[in-house]
Protein backbone atom coordinates (compact mmCIF):
# COMPACT_ATOMS: atom_id res chain seq x y z
CA UNK A 1 0.00 0.00 0.00
CA UNK A 2 1.30 3.35 -0.43
CA UNK A 3 1.35 6.50 1.36
CA UNK A 4 -0.47 9.49 0.17
CA UNK A 5 -2.50 8.56 -2.11
CA UNK A 6 -6.79 8.94 -2.31
CA UNK A 7 -7.07 5.29 -3.10
CA UNK A 8 -6.11 4.08 0.10
CA UNK A 9 -8.96 6.24 1.79
CA UNK A 10 -11.83 3.43 0.94
CA UNK A 11 -9.22 0.31 2.15
CA UNK A 12 -8.26 2.24 5.44
CA UNK A 13 -11.80 2.99 6.21
CA UNK A 14 -13.27 -0.52 4.91
CA UNK A 15 -11.10 -1.51 8.16
CA UNK A 16 -13.35 -0.24 10.35
CA UNK A 17 -16.60 0.41 8.72
CA UNK A 18 -19.19 -1.82 6.69
CA UNK A 19 -21.89 -0.10 4.54
CA UNK A 20 -25.17 -0.65 4.25
CA UNK A 21 -25.96 -3.21 1.51
CA UNK A 22 -28.18 -0.77 -0.20
CA UNK A 23 -25.62 2.44 0.35
CA UNK A 24 -23.45 3.06 -2.96
CA UNK A 25 -20.40 5.12 -1.94
CA UNK A 26 -18.00 6.27 -5.16
CA UNK A 27 -15.50 8.70 -5.92
CA UNK A 28 -17.16 8.73 -9.04
CA UNK A 29 -19.79 9.93 -10.87
CA UNK A 30 -20.43 7.42 -13.57
CA UNK A 31 -20.36 4.57 -10.98
CA UNK A 32 -23.51 6.26 -8.96
CA UNK A 33 -24.95 6.84 -11.94
CA UNK A 34 -25.12 3.58 -12.67
CA UNK A 35 -25.43 2.02 -9.63
CA UNK A 36 -28.93 -0.07 -8.36
CA UNK A 37 -28.67 0.65 -5.41
CA UNK A 38 -31.06 2.73 -3.56
CA UNK A 39 -29.31 5.48 -2.05
CA UNK A 40 -26.24 7.03 -3.87
CA UNK A 41 -23.03 9.06 -2.09
CA UNK A 42 -20.55 10.85 -3.67
CA UNK A 43 -16.94 10.78 -1.69
CA UNK A 44 -15.64 13.66 -3.51
CA UNK A 45 -12.03 13.44 -2.89
CA UNK A 46 -11.19 15.21 -5.68
CA UNK A 47 -11.26 19.37 -6.64
CA UNK A 48 -14.99 20.27 -8.40
CA UNK A 49 -12.66 21.40 -11.28
CA UNK A 50 -11.96 17.96 -12.26
CA UNK A 51 -13.51 16.96 -15.96
CA UNK A 52 -16.39 14.40 -14.13
CA UNK A 53 -17.29 17.66 -11.86
CA UNK A 54 -18.38 19.21 -14.94
CA UNK A 55 -21.16 17.28 -15.29
CA UNK A 56 -22.97 17.69 -11.63
CA UNK A 57 -25.06 20.38 -12.24
CA UNK A 58 -27.27 18.27 -14.63
CA UNK A 59 -26.91 15.09 -12.56
CA UNK A 60 -26.63 16.32 -8.80
CA UNK A 61 -30.66 15.18 -8.67
CA UNK A 62 -29.17 11.41 -9.38
CA UNK A 63 -27.30 11.49 -5.91
CA UNK A 64 -28.77 11.49 -2.69
CA UNK A 65 -25.82 13.24 -0.96
CA UNK A 66 -22.07 14.34 -1.31
CA UNK A 67 -19.56 13.96 1.73
CA UNK A 68 -16.64 16.53 1.05
CA UNK A 69 -12.95 15.79 2.78
CA UNK A 70 -12.85 19.60 3.87
CA UNK A 71 -14.59 22.64 4.88
CA UNK A 72 -12.74 24.50 1.72
CA UNK A 73 -13.55 21.42 -0.53
CA UNK A 74 -17.46 21.83 0.30
CA UNK A 75 -17.32 25.67 -0.04
CA UNK A 76 -16.20 25.06 -3.79
CA UNK A 77 -18.59 22.58 -5.33
CA UNK A 78 -21.22 24.91 -3.64
CA UNK A 79 -20.03 27.72 -5.52
CA UNK A 80 -18.69 26.74 -8.50
CA UNK A 81 -20.79 23.31 -9.58
CA UNK A 82 -24.06 24.24 -8.10
CA UNK A 83 -24.06 21.59 -5.70
CA UNK A 84 -27.06 22.09 -3.35
CA UNK A 85 -25.15 23.26 0.35
CA UNK A 86 -28.20 20.35 2.18
CA UNK A 87 -26.77 17.18 0.60
CA UNK A 88 -23.10 18.23 1.68
CA UNK A 89 -21.44 17.47 4.46
CA UNK A 90 -17.92 17.14 5.32
CA UNK A 91 -15.59 13.96 7.04
CA UNK A 92 -12.24 14.50 6.76
CA UNK A 93 -9.97 11.87 5.71
CA UNK A 94 -7.87 9.53 7.97
CA UNK A 95 -4.10 7.90 8.88
CA UNK A 96 -3.22 4.99 9.48
CA UNK A 97 -2.37 3.64 12.75
CA UNK A 98 1.06 3.25 11.51
CA UNK A 99 1.71 6.57 10.99
CA UNK A 100 3.56 8.20 14.47
CA UNK A 101 6.60 9.43 16.01
CA UNK A 102 9.50 7.12 16.60
CA UNK A 103 12.84 8.05 18.17
CA UNK A 104 14.70 11.08 17.28
CA UNK A 105 14.34 13.39 13.79
CA UNK A 106 17.23 13.92 12.40
CA UNK A 107 18.40 17.96 9.82
CA UNK A 108 15.92 16.26 6.79
CA UNK A 109 12.94 17.32 5.04
CA UNK A 110 10.74 14.85 3.27
CA UNK A 111 8.47 15.09 0.01
CA UNK A 112 6.45 12.19 -0.69
CA UNK A 113 3.99 12.76 -3.01
CA UNK A 114 3.09 12.52 -6.62
CA UNK A 115 5.60 14.85 -9.11
CA UNK A 116 2.87 17.44 -10.43
CA UNK A 117 1.71 18.33 -6.86
CA UNK A 118 4.96 20.05 -6.04
CA UNK A 119 8.25 18.32 -7.77
CA UNK A 120 9.02 21.44 -10.35
CA UNK A 121 9.79 24.12 -7.60
CA UNK A 122 11.90 21.58 -5.55
CA UNK A 123 15.25 21.84 -7.14
CA UNK A 124 15.48 25.86 -7.29
CA UNK A 125 14.43 25.76 -3.52
CA UNK A 126 16.72 23.05 -2.08
CA UNK A 127 19.96 25.29 -4.11
CA UNK A 128 19.21 28.14 -1.87
CA UNK A 129 18.52 26.09 1.30
CA UNK A 130 21.84 23.78 1.07
CA UNK A 131 24.27 27.08 0.68
CA UNK A 132 22.76 27.81 4.07
CA UNK A 133 22.39 24.14 5.58
CA UNK A 134 24.81 22.22 3.66
CA UNK A 135 24.52 19.39 6.36
CA UNK A 136 21.12 18.89 5.98
CA UNK A 137 19.41 16.52 3.53
CA UNK A 138 16.19 16.08 1.07
CA UNK A 139 14.29 12.53 0.98
CA UNK A 140 12.49 12.84 -2.19
CA UNK A 141 9.82 9.97 -2.31
CA UNK A 142 7.95 10.48 -5.83
CA UNK A 143 6.69 8.92 -9.25
CA UNK A 144 3.68 8.80 -11.00
CA UNK A 145 2.71 5.27 -10.19
CA UNK A 146 1.48 6.64 -6.98
CA UNK A 147 -1.81 7.27 -8.45
CA UNK A 148 -2.10 4.16 -11.28
CA UNK A 149 -1.41 4.21 -15.05
CA UNK A 150 -4.72 5.58 -16.10
CA UNK A 151 -4.26 8.66 -13.97
CA UNK A 152 -0.43 9.11 -15.53
CA UNK A 153 -0.94 8.94 -18.71
CA UNK A 154 -3.19 12.69 -17.85
CA UNK A 155 -0.49 14.44 -15.50
CA UNK A 156 2.86 13.67 -16.47
CA UNK A 157 4.72 16.29 -17.71
CA UNK A 158 8.45 16.51 -19.11
CA UNK A 159 8.78 19.08 -16.59
CA UNK A 160 8.29 16.51 -13.91
CA UNK A 161 11.02 14.31 -15.05
CA UNK A 162 13.37 17.32 -15.84
CA UNK A 163 13.31 18.54 -12.18
CA UNK A 164 13.51 15.00 -10.61
CA UNK A 165 16.63 14.44 -12.37
CA UNK A 166 17.96 18.01 -11.32
CA UNK A 167 17.24 17.17 -7.62
CA UNK A 168 19.16 13.50 -8.11
CA UNK A 169 22.45 15.98 -9.11
CA UNK A 170 21.83 18.08 -5.76
CA UNK A 171 23.78 17.97 -2.58
CA UNK A 172 22.47 16.59 0.26
CA UNK A 173 19.20 15.03 -1.91
CA UNK A 174 17.87 11.21 -1.68
CA UNK A 175 15.62 10.19 -4.60
CA UNK A 176 13.59 7.42 -4.98
CA UNK A 177 10.28 6.58 -6.50
CA UNK A 178 7.25 6.07 -4.70
CA UNK A 179 7.98 2.81 -2.13
CA UNK A 180 5.71 0.92 -0.02
CA UNK A 181 4.23 2.54 3.36
CA UNK A 182 5.98 -0.11 5.67
CA UNK A 183 9.33 0.88 3.69
CA UNK A 184 8.70 4.92 3.77
CA UNK A 185 7.35 5.18 7.41
CA UNK A 186 10.97 5.34 8.73
CA UNK A 187 11.95 8.22 6.45
CA UNK A 188 9.34 10.05 7.52
CA UNK A 189 10.19 9.46 11.29
CA UNK A 190 12.74 10.47 10.57
CA UNK A 191 12.66 13.69 9.16
CA UNK A 192 12.04 16.79 10.63
CA UNK A 193 10.28 18.53 8.16
CA UNK A 194 7.64 17.89 5.83
CA UNK A 195 8.68 20.08 2.88
CA UNK A 196 5.73 20.42 0.34
CA UNK A 197 5.86 23.68 -2.71
CA UNK A 198 2.25 22.60 -3.44
CA UNK A 199 1.32 23.97 -6.79
CA UNK A 200 -2.32 22.59 -7.24
CA UNK A 201 -5.17 23.07 -4.81
CA UNK A 202 -5.14 20.45 -2.64
CA UNK A 203 -8.48 19.55 -0.98
CA UNK A 204 -7.27 17.69 1.83
CA UNK A 205 -3.58 16.20 1.64
CA UNK A 206 -3.23 12.78 3.20
CA UNK A 207 0.64 12.98 2.74
CA UNK A 208 0.74 16.32 5.01
CA UNK A 209 -1.37 14.29 7.67
CA UNK A 210 0.62 11.01 7.66
CA UNK A 211 4.05 13.43 7.88
CA UNK A 212 2.21 15.46 10.63
CA UNK A 213 1.21 12.37 12.75
CA UNK A 214 4.76 11.30 12.96
CA UNK A 215 6.03 14.39 14.08
CA UNK A 216 7.25 16.62 10.86
CA UNK A 217 6.89 20.07 10.96
CA UNK A 218 4.75 21.35 7.77
CA UNK A 219 6.14 23.63 5.28
CA UNK A 220 3.97 24.17 2.24
CA UNK A 221 1.88 26.83 0.56
CA UNK A 222 -1.43 28.40 1.47
CA UNK A 223 -3.33 26.94 -1.47
CA UNK A 224 -6.85 24.91 -0.71
CA UNK A 225 -7.50 22.50 2.48
CA UNK A 226 -3.91 22.84 3.57
CA UNK A 227 -4.26 25.29 6.29
CA UNK A 228 -7.56 23.37 7.36
CA UNK A 229 -6.33 20.19 7.34
CA UNK A 230 -3.45 21.13 9.42
CA UNK A 231 -5.11 23.53 11.82
CA UNK A 232 -2.30 25.82 10.70
CA UNK A 233 0.56 24.33 12.74
CA UNK A 234 2.74 25.07 10.27
CA UNK A 235 4.29 27.56 7.71
CA UNK A 236 2.61 28.49 4.64
CA UNK A 237 3.73 30.21 1.90
CA UNK A 238 1.57 32.13 -0.40
CA UNK A 239 1.71 31.25 -4.19
CA UNK A 240 2.76 34.16 -6.58
CA UNK A 241 3.55 33.17 -10.47
CA UNK A 242 1.04 32.05 -12.88
CA UNK A 243 -2.25 29.97 -13.08
CA UNK A 244 -2.50 27.23 -15.65
CA UNK A 245 -4.56 24.29 -16.05
CA UNK A 246 -1.51 22.16 -15.40
CA UNK A 247 -1.30 23.97 -11.46
CA UNK A 248 0.80 27.08 -10.77
CA UNK A 249 3.78 27.97 -11.83
CA UNK A 250 5.67 29.78 -9.22
CA UNK A 251 7.54 32.64 -9.88
CA UNK A 252 11.61 33.90 -8.56
CA UNK A 253 9.64 35.43 -5.55
CA UNK A 254 7.22 32.12 -4.09
CA UNK A 255 11.10 30.08 -4.54
CA UNK A 256 12.68 33.08 -2.54
CA UNK A 257 10.32 33.13 -0.16
CA UNK A 258 9.32 29.61 0.47
CA UNK A 259 13.39 28.77 0.77
CA UNK A 260 13.51 30.98 3.12
CA UNK A 261 11.32 29.83 5.08
CA UNK A 262 13.14 26.52 4.94
CA UNK A 263 16.64 28.00 5.70
CA UNK A 264 14.91 29.73 8.70
CA UNK A 265 13.32 26.37 9.98
CA UNK A 266 16.55 24.69 9.66
CA UNK A 267 18.20 27.39 12.10
CA UNK A 268 15.32 27.10 14.41
CA UNK A 269 16.07 22.99 14.81
CA UNK A 270 19.90 23.52 15.39
CA UNK A 271 19.66 26.28 17.74
CA UNK A 272 15.96 25.44 19.65
CA UNK A 273 15.89 21.82 19.70
CA UNK A 274 13.56 21.77 22.67
CA UNK A 275 11.48 23.75 21.47
CA UNK A 276 10.88 21.97 18.17
CA UNK A 277 10.84 18.90 19.86
CA UNK A 278 7.54 20.27 21.81
CA UNK A 279 6.16 21.63 18.51
CA UNK A 280 6.31 18.29 16.65
CA UNK A 281 4.98 16.76 19.74
CA UNK A 282 1.78 19.01 19.67
CA UNK A 283 1.55 18.68 15.46
CA UNK A 284 1.69 14.27 15.93
CA UNK A 285 -0.86 14.23 19.12
CA UNK A 286 -3.36 17.10 17.00
CA UNK A 287 -2.67 15.36 13.99
CA UNK A 288 -3.41 11.53 15.39
CA UNK A 289 -6.50 12.31 16.85
CA UNK A 290 -8.15 14.76 14.42
CA UNK A 291 -7.55 11.87 11.69
CA UNK A 292 -7.47 8.71 13.13
CA UNK A 293 -9.65 6.03 10.98
CA UNK A 294 -11.52 4.40 13.92
CA UNK A 295 -12.93 7.97 14.72
CA UNK A 296 -13.38 8.94 10.86
CA UNK A 297 -15.29 5.80 10.66
CA UNK A 298 -17.56 6.33 13.62
CA UNK A 299 -18.49 9.80 11.83
CA UNK A 300 -19.67 7.85 9.23
CA UNK A 301 -21.32 5.36 10.90
CA UNK A 302 -23.58 8.35 12.53
CA UNK A 303 -23.79 9.97 9.00
CA UNK A 304 -25.46 7.14 7.08
CA UNK A 305 -27.52 6.60 10.33
CA UNK A 306 -28.90 9.89 9.51
CA UNK A 307 -29.73 8.65 6.05
CA UNK A 308 -30.69 4.86 5.89
CA UNK A 309 -33.33 4.18 8.00
CA UNK A 310 -31.45 2.29 10.89
CA UNK A 311 -31.48 -1.77 11.59
CA UNK A 312 -29.48 -3.97 13.29
CA UNK A 313 -28.15 -5.78 9.98
CA UNK A 314 -27.59 -2.74 8.27
CA UNK A 315 -24.47 -1.02 10.56
CA UNK A 316 -21.90 -2.46 11.47
CA UNK A 317 -18.46 -1.14 13.03
CA UNK A 318 -16.49 -3.98 12.69
CA UNK A 319 -16.68 -6.18 15.91
CA UNK A 320 -19.50 -3.97 17.49
CA UNK A 321 -23.40 -4.09 17.03
CA UNK A 322 -25.27 -1.59 17.28
CA UNK A 323 -26.06 -2.35 20.69
CA UNK A 324 -22.69 -2.50 22.19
Amino acid sequence: MRSGATESSFYYLAQHYKFPENVEVSRSIEELIQSNKQYKILWAHDNCDQPQFLRLPEIVSQIDKIVCVSNWEAEQYIKYNRAPADKITVVHNGIADDFKPYGKKSKTAIFFSAPHKGITPLPKIWKQVIKNHPDAKLKVFSSYDLYGQDHVERIKLQEHFDAIEELKSLQGVEYSPCIDREELLPHIQDAAFFIHPNVWEETFCVSMAEAMSCGCFPITTDMGALPETSNRMGKYIPMSGKNTSRGWIPDETFHKNFAEEVIRALHFFDAARDEYNQASQNISSFAIGKYCWKRIAKLWESYINTIVPTNKESYQIFGLNKSS
